[in-house]
């Protein structure tokens, strides 16, 4: 692990004329950073420059996707890429409905592409007793989350309020996933209302086939392949309005890991960089990595990503406030 994750070192040096920076909004050591330097390393083979991964963390992603917007981070030739977590472009797109004039809008800047797209899911241990969406309604669940801005937390007071789950809490204050994880395991808390599905398949395996961590409910609008027989959350909720909510909370998570670039960015420039992301998550050695690490691969283009932000924008101003009190709370 250790070779791709030099990758994702911040460094401290000023990048030459043939080479790229690649910002990351993220401290160094996590999924992401493990992204960036798998990514990187395949991405400058096919776009022919050095690739320089940059970590730039800070209010998730925030900081990164400010200084991307007042073009501080983009050199004269326009090399300068940046991944933030997608949940922060929706956030702003938010902040525009409801009238925030501190909200970047994501459309001004050039999307490359997303390097995962998964569904979601809620779990619990096997020491919560809960094997259904019934049991689910009426057991004790205490949910994990970071803080109020956290899309678990977020999801649990939704599920909670929309469900609605009698005896449903959510504890706040864990420090990152690895340590609301830890906290399931240990059953200081029994359930995450949302996390990907790719996680628990492939980098908690051996629990989710021992039964020690099952899956409750997706977000899908369909029934996902690999767990047909979990109930879709459209399935369980009958207001039409608490499904857009969920659907908006959600859709982050169908272009994750979203690589963009400056908005001034030479049209050519972009073109190639476009076709160099389409050759990258393509690559045998890429898969390879990522296969490795158990990341997922499930990229989009930047066509694919640009749509779903457009489509986003329009959001309903209703569920862009509701969005927005349930975050503050």
């Amino acid at each position: 692990m250790f070779k791709y994750l030099v990758f994702a070192i911040s460094l401290m040096f000023v990048s030459s004329a043939n080479s790229m920076d690649m910002y990351v909004g993220a401290n160094t050591g996590n999924t992401y950073s493990l992204y960036a330097g798998a990514f990187a390393k395949v991405f400058e083979k096919h776009i022919k420059e050095k690739v320089i991964v940059k970590n730039l963390p800070g209010a998730g992603g925030l900081i990164l996707y400010k200084r991307m917007n007042n073009e501080e981070l983009t050199p004269p030739n326009g090399n300068t890429i940046a991944m933030i977590p997608s949940q922060l472009i929706f956030q702003q797109i938010a902040m525009m409905r409801v009238g925030d004039k501190n909200a970047i809008d994501p459309s001004k800047f050039k999307w490359i592409g997303s390097l995962s797209s998964d569904n979601t899911i809620l779990v619990v241990n096997k020491q919560s007793g809960i094997k259904t969406v019934q049991d689910l309604k009426t057991k004790p669940v205490l949910f994990a989350g970071t803080g109020a801005a956290h899309d678990a937390v977020i999801m649990g007071k939704i599920l909670t309020e929309s469900i609605p789950l009698k005896n449903a809490k959510v504890v706040q204050g864990y420090k990152s996933f690895g340590k609301i994880y830890l906290a399931l395991e240990r059953n200081e808390v029994n359930s995450i209302a949302l996390m990907t599905l790719d996680t628990l398949l492939y980098q908690r395996t051996e629990k989710y086939n021992n039964g020690e961590i099952v899956p409750i409910v997706q977000y899908s609008r369909g029934r996902d392949d690999r767990i047909k027989n979990v109930p879709s959350v459209y399935e369980i909720l009958s207001s039409e309005k608490d499904k857009r909510l969920v659907e908006y909370l959600t859709t982050p998570f169908v272009i994750n890991r979203t690589i963009f670039t400056s908005r001034n960015v030479d049209p050519g420039k972009l073109k190639q960089i476009r076709l160099a992301f389409s050759k990258t998550v393509l690559d045998p050695e890429y898969i390879k990595i990522v296969d490795k690490f158990k990341l997922g691969n499930h990229p989009r283009s930047g066509f694919e990503v640009e749509k779903i932000i457009s489509d986003s924008i329009s959001v309903d101003k209703d569920i862009a406030k509701r969005y927005m009190i349930v975050r503050s709370q």
